[in-house]
């Protein structure tokens, strides 16, 4: 009877535990999605006020201004003023590229692999990185929440890439399975000691691992001082 007792009491034991670890796992999946869902609306009034403030304005005053080139006599000043107007072109233009990929709703409404190109032209718009980007597999059906999320993961490697690493050339490779979806993101750049990154702390580092996590996915970072960086994202397809 004592036998039969302490078996049960443990098999109570471990059931108790185990629900214990599926609600802390519950609540922090809940707090976790609507922490992210309050970035994705700053990120959205952000691109509201982009588009109607700052798009606008720009495009007001080039408007007022491009009748201007004519009356420049000397060639010159003729050229540096088309040169300056060309300028406020390129910036509505990226302007326009980032407003609508830092709307929600717009990047849910395209495919992945569109949303990805639009965010690389965005970027050779005012980098000198060259972009590349592969893809291989059938396209395969996924939530646009889930697209969100990964194409978010994708915008914050690609920007620490722009901001840190010094690179010339950036691979990007989207790879489709019926087991997964496969991203890498590969760069020439410095790189990083493994050992430091290990113990990264970054935000945008904990923001894609984060997020990963909210797909069931991994996110691998292989990287080494002068040999560059390489981020891989694994999302099983059953969690899209």
């Amino acid at each position: 009877m004592m036998v039969v007792f302490l078996v049960i009491h443990k098999q109570k034991q471990n059931r108790n535990r185990l629900e214990r670890q599926q609600l802390e796992h519950s609540y922090k999946s809940a707090l976790l999605s609507s922490k992210i869902e309050v970035q994705e609306q700053a990120l959205s009034f952000v691109s509201q006020e982009i588009h109607d403030n700052i798009g606008q304005m720009l495009s007001f005053s080039l408007l007022q201004l491009t009748p201007l080139k004519n009356a420049f006599h000397d060639e010159n000043q003729k050229k540096i003023f088309g040169e300056n107007l060309e300028g406020i072109r390129n910036s509505i233009k990226s302007l326009r590229h980032l407003s609508h990929n830092l709307n929600s709703t717009m990047v849910e409404q395209r495919d992945l692999e569109d949303a990805i190109k639009s965010e690389l032209s965005r970027i050779k718009s005012f980098s000198q990185i060259h972009c590349a980007l592969q893809v291989k597999g059938e396209h395969e059906a996924m939530s646009p929440e889930h697209r969100l999320i990964c194409f978010r993961i994708f915008q914050e490697a690609l920007q620490n890439i722009v901001k840190h690493s010094e690179a010339k050339n950036v691979l990007i490779s989207l790879n489709h399975s019926k087991e997964n979806l496969e991203l890498r993101i590969k760069d020439d750049g410095k790189g990083m000691d493994t050992k430091a990154m290990q113990h990264s702390s970054t935000m945008g580092m904990i923001n894609m691992r984060q997020r990963a996590g909210l797909l069931k996915g991994s996110l691998q970072v292989h990287s080494g001082v002068a040999a560059g960086t390489e981020i891989v994202l694994f999302i099983p397809r059953n969690s899209a």
